[in-house]
């Protein structure tokens, strides 16, 4: 189970926060109001290799997907995907715990 959540409005933001507190999993949307998710992903990816990284946009083209893998993401999700990211959250979970 996750123990808390962090909502950042700008890549500055959540790449701040990310330097400074240790998260389970980072679930990022496609666009920030300074910036993508995935210039985002790409700098998580710098510093931290093995947090879990999942988008979950509107954007659900197929190019999206791939740049949003391609970026360090394990899972990019189209809304309304709700059942397949809980599904993806537990088990994530579940292999943090063991």
């Amino acid at each position: 189970m996750l123990r808390s959540t962090f909502h950042a409005h700008t890549v500055k933001e959540a790449f701040l926060s990310a330097q400074t507190k240790k998260f389970d999993l980072f679930l990022l949307a496609s666009r920030f109001d300074d910036g993508s998710g995935e210039e985002l992903c790409r700098g998580l990816r710098e510093f931290d290799s093995q947090t879990p990284i999942m988008f979950f946009s509107g954007n659900a083209s197929e190019t999206d997907r791939r740049n949003g893998i391609a970026a360090g993401a394990m899972a990019y999700f189209a809304k309304p995907d709700s059942e397949t990211v809980a599904e993806t959250i537990t088990r994530l979970s579940a292999q943090r715990v063991r």
